[in-house]
């Protein structure tokens, strides 16, 4: 019994071992190659079929790929392109970002799909190329005339070679998405509009009831599309309405707060029929009078407080020193002139700097240790925020808002005994400036004319008025070395102080005896 089973054990063994030997080997089974496929690029209308666009992308490519595609790439591409941009401090290297995009998803082939909207239909486009060593493995593009954007997700299958669907393929089982699969396989298959119209409630936008009344113009929901239509544009036209009512109050906003004819002006050029149309003209008139008025005026909160001075003629220099001789006629026009020398308060608010020595004298007391273009940047700038011309004044003009129609020596009188009423120099100011204001004004309400500080003029010096025009305008002539100072300090004897006598230093020169008086043109 034992021999008969070993016989039988060594009968099977050869006939398994003979069929194994006969028995032809198994083929492996071949692996597709890698694939990324790169966000579809679509116009702005079809942004709602993107995924659909894609996902019929993905079907075609997967017969011959295994294809990467959707949420996943787009992080990849949105993170490396992050990356690289900031590494490289500029835009991302194409190239560079798509091969490690590749990389992170273990592939050489990159795909690029555009579809891209023209009259009557759609241009598409898929290039697939290895990044690595930039080979072109596959690439096709063509025109598609009278296509809707549903069509087009069939056509981008045919696109990558993709059999034609079978004709009984409905509509409804090519657009279906993930949202209303369910809805979808649930529904009559031969009602597709039904479907479509479903699939445009959701999106609820102007384009999509568009293209359901472009492929349906008689059909049972034009009605309610065109309503649905109306509405959506009436709600854009009442938010955008909203949205210019909100900047047109901020503009009127920054006007009053600002306070200056500048101001209004612009909220007028921008708002000519506006809500505070009236208003900002009554605001601009008030400034009118303002200027015709003797009374003085401020054009910003914090600006130099002004006067009006009027136009006239006067006879310039004096016979007491050469450098104001000749005594010759001029004509000045009207102007407006600073009440007294910009304060350090003035300043300050403006620049956002004091450089006064005298800092602790206070807001009030004149600004002093500025250069000549210190204060030719103060005038620009408190220009550009009014709207108005501010300078500083020439020596005409300074001399004329001086004597305010005196003849004398100074605007009190020739006798030096009046000095101390109108002026703070060496003998009364204790050896520093004083706050500004507390002296006698003269006839056009100007304060601190001569004393206290130095103030600058437009005007480079020359030693006599020889060559001076008679209209008041900026002297420019001589060797433009020294810029001219008038009105005497804190720190001079009174016959330095005189209406007529001139100072000069070099315009980068600064010291604690030296400020400005500014000057607005009408």
């Amino acid at each position: 019994m034992v021999q008969k089973l070993l016989t039988i054990f060594i009968f099977l063994s050869l006939l398994i071992s003979s069929a194994s030997l006969s028995a032809k080997p198994l083929a492996p089974t071949p692996r597709k190659p890698k694939l990324v496929l790169m966000p579809i690029i679509v116009s702005s209308e079809d942004m709602r079929l993107r995924g659909q666009m894609e996902t019929a992308l993905v079907e075609g490519l997967q017969e011959k790929y295994v294809v990467f595609s959707g949420d996943n790439v787009l992080q990849k591409q949105r993170e490396t392109f992050a990356k690289e941009s900031k590494e490289a401090k500029g835009d991302c290297d194409q190239t560079k970002c798509m091969q490690d995009i590749a990389e992170g998803f273990g592939s050489e082939l990159v795909a690029v799909a555009h579809v891209t909207k023209q009259d009557g239909g759609y241009f598409l486009s898929i290039n697939i190329q290895n990044i690595f060593d930039e080979k072109v493995v596959y690439t096709k593009s063509r025109a598609y005339a009278n296509q809707t954007a549903f069509e087009v997700i069939d056509l981008l299958r045919e696109l990558i070679g993709e059999k034609k669907r079978n004709e009984t393929t409905t509509f409804a089982q090519v657009v279906v998405t993930p949202n209303i699969q369910e809805t979808i396989s649930k529904s009559n298959t031969s009602d597709v509009e039904s479907t479509l119209w479903t699939e445009v409630q959701s999106s609820n936008t102007v384009e999509d009831y568009t293209i359901y009344l472009d492929t349906y113009p008689k059909g049972k929901y034009i009605t309610l599309a065109k309503a649905r239509i109306k509405k959506l544009k009436d709600d854009a036209i009442a938010k955008a309405n909203e949205q210019a009512q909100v900047q047109e109050q901020q503009l009127w906003d920054t006007a009053q707060n600002t306070n200056t004819e500048k101001s209004y002006n612009q909220y007028l050029t921008r708002y000519p029929n506006g809500k505070f149309t009236a208003l900002a003209k009554v605001k601009l008139n008030k400034f009118k009078l303002q200027a015709s008025s003797k009374e003085p005026f401020q054009d910003c909160p914090n600006c130099p407080k002004m006067i009006n001075i009027p136009g006239g003629e006067f006879m310039m220099g004096s016979n007491e020193s050469s450098d104001e001789k000749p005594i010759h006629r001029i004509s000045i026009p009207a102007f407006a002139m600073g009440v007294t020398e910009v304060t350090q308060g003035e300043y300050k608010a403006l620049m956002g700097t004091n450089p006064s020595d005298f800092s602790s004298c206070g807001d009030t007391c004149p600004v002093e240790e500025v250069s000549w273009d210190d204060a030719t940047a103060y005038a620009q700038k408190l220009s550009t925020l009014t709207g108005h011309t501010y300078r500083l004044p020439t020596e005409a003009e300074w001399e004329y808002a001086a004597r305010a129609g005196t003849s004398t020596k100074w605007y009190c009188g020739d006798d030096e005994s009046c000095v101390d009423s109108i002026i703070w120099y060496k003998n009364n100011s204790n050896s520093k400036t004083h706050p500004a204001a507390q002296k006698r004004a003269n006839a056009f309400g100007l304060y601190d004319m001569s004393g206290n500080v130095w103030e600058w003029t437009q005007d480079w010096y020359t030693d006599s008025y020889a060559s001076i025009t008679n209209d008041g305008s900026t002297n420019t002539t001589g060797e433009q070395k020294y810029r001219t100072l008038r009105g005497g300090s804190w720190d001079d004897s009174p016959v330095i102080t005189r209406s007529a006598f001139r100072g000069s230093v070099t315009p980068n020169s600064r010291d604690n005896d030296v400020g400005f008086r500014i000057l607005r043109t009408k």
